[in-house]
């Protein structure tokens, strides 16, 4: 799960002093690849998830190869050397794997505290102000980071474990 404190501004029109002011605050997002994240990619963009996702992994993997770079170390280093990083920022189909990928990974909570992730989410993250906030370097390492992790076994080994679980009942 990628959790992201983002910073909102709100503009507020005072009728008394006829001005306009800013207020500024900081809110959570939670951003969690599922099987929702792949239906929603894939209803949403007409495109084939892992399609998409393994040229823009390679395409990502080449280009941080080029920069001499390893892709656990990109993904884990904060401080990694954003120069040497925008090549992928301008890499169009990395940008716009993750631009169409931004709004389907997020997900929000329900009063019981269950996650929930559908189209009133992905609707929720597309008409709002702090997803361009999102179109940085880190993220998308993040979010490949994301990815990789669950693809390589965590979420499918979990949400079998829960449909065979659910099945049994």
């Amino acid at each position: 799960m990628i959790k992201k404190e983002i910073e909102q501004v709100k503009f507020i029109f005072d009728t008394e002093m006829e001005d306009v002011r800013e207020e500024t605050s900081f809110k959570k997002k939670f951003f969690l690849f599922t099987l929702k994240t792949i239906r929603l990619y894939e209803e949403k963009t007409g495109r084939i998830f892992y399609e998409d996702y393994k040229k823009a992994f390679n395409s990502m993997t080449s280009k941080l190869s080029s920069a001499g770079i390893e892709f656990k170390e990109g993904a884990s280093n904060e401080n990694m050397d954003t120069a040497k990083m925008m090549d992928i920022m301008v890499e169009p189909y990395i940008n716009n794997f993750l631009i169409d990928l931004v709004p389907c990974l997020y997900i929000e909570f329900n009063e019981a505290g269950e996650v929930v992730q559908n189209e009133m989410t992905y609707d929720n993250a597309m008409s709002s102000a702090w997803i361009t906030k999102l179109c940085t370097v880190e993220f998308f390492m993040e979010a490949f980071q994301e990815i990789s992790t669950d693809t390589m076994g965590g979420m499918a080994k979990k949400q079998q474990a829960n449909l065979v679980e659910k099945l049994q009942v």
